[in-house]
């Protein structure tokens, strides 16, 4: 039932997209969205080839790690936060 829905509102935002494109493409909130969810990425990929988060209960787990995480945090608000975003900023909508 859910990945009905999830390809429903991926159709859905790609005709918005294609159809009024110059909306997103005029508006600063847009490109900021996008670089959050780039560096929001490149976060989650270092937790897939990273082998420091693995560890056992009880056991420390490096700074860089915990550097990470926080940060991995910040960029997803940072994606939700400039998303709604865009009606307010600039001419969209």
């Amino acid at each position: 039932m859910g990945g009905c829905r999830l390809r429903r509102e991926h159709r859905d935002g790609h005709a918005v997209l294609r159809r009024e494109a110059h909306f997103y493409t005029e508006n600063p909130a847009f490109y900021w969205k996008l670089l959050f969810v780039l560096l929001a990425s490149a976060n989650t990929l270092y937790f897939f080839f990273d082998e420091g988060w693995t560890t056992t209960p009880g056991s420390d787990v490096r700074l860089v790690t915990k550097v990470v995480a926080a940060s991995a945090l910040v960029l997803w608000v940072g994606v939700m936060y400039w998303g709604s975003m865009l009606p307010f900023i600039g001419n969209s909508f």
